[in-house]
């Protein structure tokens, strides 16, 4: 490629150069301008057009970036995710997305998400191809933009990419219709059917940035916090010799050690300090420091803002199957929920909007969120927000109940890529608690029968945790559920990390919530969850009937191929909490029926988490599905997706 164009796909940026990169705020003297002005977005059918000289005219509409094919779509008002099924498949075409760039003195141009089969091209020549959205590019253009130019990026079908003939996966998921997607590394939001909305993620849904860099460049750091100190390791490349370097964490400060390494130089040190520790909000004070490094050369001084950090020590009990997590020596009983995106749609996080969600479920009494793994991976200023709140993350990797093809290396290679990426970004988070391999893999490997050492394989059993070890000292599980007792199944949960659906869609009784001696529960007490009078009319029209209107059981979870939904199992606690038949309510008195609804979900939840937080319990956590929903509906949430809470 950068024989025939001229540019080079840089593949050599930092995070894919095998360096340890920790998120990297700010260079002084180094400018970042986002390209987000100017966009628009076309459709084409697949391979129509294989590149930007073969468009011809098309039918372009604005378009938002960061951003993708399904917002701009709603902007135009072209999709209708209200719709039944949306009205378009967006993995059915070839997307494209273009944008004029102004005369720049920018010779990096950095792609942060390309979902998801993507290539791109500067001023008609081609300079990168990614087949995986969660990867980030950096690009080196040299001068191709100094008079100015166009990025152009095509999106091709993965619908028509599903097509091609590859073997079969050794157990079906019911999760997805496609088990193709298993290939592919991208998320499965808007491809699972009966909850999530039907708006696959088509697009460059992060930062398109050019640099223009200064007199110093990071081309590598290691930089990562305990309890009582701050380590880091700064590969540096500066115009001007550089004569020394300082660490900078709050007031406190050292000077680093200065080695060459090839044409670089490497600043390596520890600073340690007494300043106050971060704690989880539940259990004291979220305190941060800043850090920063600070390079003197003999043409002056320059700063490298790398974020904040909190200074806390995180270990994890397991002995005799148990799963507690102690901060600072201290047990922490994690209670929260799964998080999916606040936008799934665009997958943006406004930066008002994400502070009033995270901030509700903190409030809420929150103190850990569960990021999914069919999913995608949150931003930097999610994770901020995180840190800052005292809201511990669990992160689970992109996988979830498929067979996924670890043997082939590209694929492996790739995960391993993608994996070190989040850690590097979130080196200096200490929100960060947990990293999982994913949801519900071992899980469903086990209940199809295959060995048990076929539940997983060395990329998620030693090559995932080693790359956590390197960079953080979050724990990491192999998959949600599992288990690390001799003998036991995943689907167990008195032991290691559960599903616990006991309680909930398998109808027992509510004293199961402590006869099941739920050690960490990652996933539980899934209801489907009234909203309030507000949102119901905000997504049924005058004479359409809550839980009886198509609209309203669209929005219901279900699983797939089930002869019930989650209506249903509200019901059946409904009938046992206050001795009234549901079916004869609803029909005689739909009021008294929804509040007693509301009701029947926070009275099993209130007591399934007072059996779990009562002294003596074996329970050291248990996450809700789902912290919020998705849709307008009577989802999983226990805050809907307009930020309405609900009765849990």
């Amino acid at each position: 490629i950068s024989r025939r164009s001229g540019l080079t796909p840089c593949t050599g940026s930092p995070h894919a150069s095998g360096r340890e990169v920790a998120r990297v705020v700010a260079i002084e003297g180094e400018t970042r301008a986002a390209l987000r002005d100017g966009w628009e977005c076309a459709a084409t059918a697949p391979g129509e057009a294989k590149e930007p000289s073969e468009l011809g005219a098309r039918d372009w509409v604005p378009a938002v970036v960061p951003g993708t094919a399904a917002l701009a779509w709603t902007r135009a008002k072209r999709f209708d995710v209200d719709a039944p099924s949306g009205g378009v498949d967006f993995d059915a075409y070839d997307f494209w997305f273009r944008c004029a760039v102004a005369p720049s003195e920018a010779t990096t141009l950095r792609l942060g998400g390309l979902a998801t089969l993507a290539d791109v091209w500067v001023n008609d020549r081609h300079v990168l191809r990614s087949d995986d959205m969660f990867l980030e590019h950096d690009v080196d253009v040299g001068d191709a933009l100094r008079a100015g130019g166009t990025v152009a990026i095509r999106f091709a079908s993965l619908a028509a990419a599903l097509k091609a003939r590859r073997p079969r996966p050794r157990w079906r998921a019911q999760i997805v219709r496609e088990q193709q997607l298993r290939f592919f590394r991208t998320s499965l939001l808007g491809r699972i059917p009966g909850w999530t909305p039907a708006a696959a993620p088509v697009g460059p849904y992060r930062d398109v940035l050019l640099i223009a860099h200064g007199p110093v460049r990071v081309l590598g750091a290691d930089v990562r916090a305990s309890r009582d100190a701050v380590d880091a390791r700064l590969e540096l490349r500066s115009s001007e010799p550089i004569a020394a370097v300082t660490l900078h964490v709050g007031d406190a400060r050292t000077k680093l050690a200065l080695e060459t390494s090839g044409d670089a130089l490497v600043a390596r040190g520890r600073l340690a300090t007494d300043l106050a520790p971060w704690w989880p909000h539940t259990h004291g004070a979220p305190v941060l420091h800043a850090v920063r490094a600070v390079v003197r050369t003999r043409a002056g001084e320059t700063a490298i803002d790398l974020g904040r950090t909190g200074l806390r020590s995180l270990d994890v009990d397991r002995a005799d199957g148990a799963f507690t997590i102690r901060v600072n020596g201290e047990r922490v009983f994690c209670r929260g929920g799964v998080l999916p995106p606040i936008d799934p749609v665009g997958l943006q996080n406004e930066p008002g909007a994400l502070r009033r969600a995270l901030e509700q479920l903190a409030r809420g009494g929150m103190n850990m969120v569960r990021l999914g793994g069919t999913s995608v991976y949150e931003t930097d200023a999610f994770h901020a927000l995180c840190d800052e709140l005292g809201l511990l993350v669990w992160q689970d990797l992109m996988f979830a109940n498929m067979d996924y093809p670890t043997g082939d290396e590209a694929f492996a290679a790739s995960v391993r890529r993608e994996t070190a990426e989040v850690l590097d970004r979130l080196q200096l988070s200490p929100s960060l608690a947990v990293v999982s391999g994913g949801s519900e893999v071992e899980q469903q490997a086990a209940m199809m029968g295959l060995a048990r050492d076929a539940w997983s394989n060395a990329l998620f059993r030693e090559e995932l945790p080693a790359l956590v070890r390197s960079r953080h000292d979050a724990a990491y599980v192999i998959s949600s559920p599992t288990s690390d007792a001799p003998g036991a199944l995943p689907i167990d949960v008195d032991t290691g990390v559960a599903h616990y659906y006991g309680v909930g869609a398998y109808l027992r009784p509510l004293e199961d919530s402590r006869r099941a001696n739920v050690r960490f529960a990652a996933e539980c007490l899934a209801f489907a969850n009234v909203p309030c009078d507000e949102t119901i009319e905000a997504f049924l029209a005058d004479g359409e009937s809550p839980t009886t209107h198509p609209r309203w059981k669209a929005r219901v979870p279900r699983d797939k191929g089930s002869s019930w939904d989650f209506d249903d199992v509200r019901d059946h606690y409904l009938r046992l909490l206050f001795g009234v038949d549901p079916l004869v309510l609803r029909r005689t008195d739909l009021t008294r029926y929804l509040e007693l609804s509301r009701l029947a979900s926070a009275e099993v939840m209130a007591h399934a988490m007072t059996e779990w937080r009562r002294p003596g319990a074996s329970c050291a956590g248990a996450l809700v599905l789902m912290a919020r929903d998705l849709m307008l509906g009577a989802g999983w949430g226990v805050v809907d997706a307009a930020g309405r809470p609900k009765a849990p």
